[in-house]
């Protein structure tokens, strides 16, 4: 099931700082191809068909609540307005999925 999406390095990174992986361990997982589609992780994606919808790539951006937050700085006087101007602009030329 893929409701939400940890890198693989995180994971593997995660298990052996609470001591759930050995160093040897660890770096035999670090070794594995992630990214082959012949082998290794992405291999294993697809064959069996969890996670596809995150190594799609786009060229659409999401922001979330991104364009809320710079207002609310401003609101607050948080941020510089020419800081707040600059994030708003910059916001302006991003092609974003709202």
């Amino acid at each position: 099931m893929d409701i939400f999406v940890v890198p693989f390095k995180t994971i593997i990174l995660r298990l052996f700082e609470i001591e759930l992986l050995t160093e040897k361990e660890t770096r035999d997982w670090l070794d594995i191809a992630a990214r082959n589609p012949e082998r290794g992780i992405l291999y294993q994606i697809k064959k069996h068909k969890i996670g596809e919808r995150w190594q799609k790539e786009t060229k659409h951006v999401k922001l979330s609540n991104l364009k809320a937050l710079i207002i609310d700085n401003d609101e607050m006087e948080l941020l510089p307005e020419e800081k707040i101007n600059k994030d708003l602009s910059f916001l302006a030329g991003v092609d974003v999925d709202e």
